[in-house]
């Protein structure tokens, strides 16, 4: 039951991204990313910061974790649904 449920709201998510012209993540509050250059990091959809200091930073996204590894990394704003961390981003991994 839980999966036939699933692919009905993955179907009537990617109708309603089509018709809106929204990018399906968007519709399904999943994480997005965007990563400008090195030193800037962009994420809306976030649930949470777990832990933050000037060499790593952990990102609590729902299913996953996001974890930030660089230099002087800074988070400069943080919304309820967009972060924005600058500095020099070395990595980044999920977890």
């Amino acid at each position: 039951m839980e999966e036939t449920e699933r692919r009905r709201r993955q179907g009537l998510l990617e109708k309603a991204s089509q018709w809106l012209d929204l990018p399906g993540e968007a519709l399904a509050g999943l994480p997005r990313l965007e990563l400008v250059g090195d030193n800037e990091l962009r994420m809306e959809n976030y649930r949470g910061i777990l832990s933050c200091s000037k060499e790593e930073i952990h990102v609590d996204g729902g299913k996953w974790m996001l974890r930030i590894r660089g230099r002087e990394l800074l988070i400069r704003a943080m919304r309820e649904r967009e972060l924005l961390i600058t500095g020099w981003v070395d990595t980044l991994e999920l977890m």
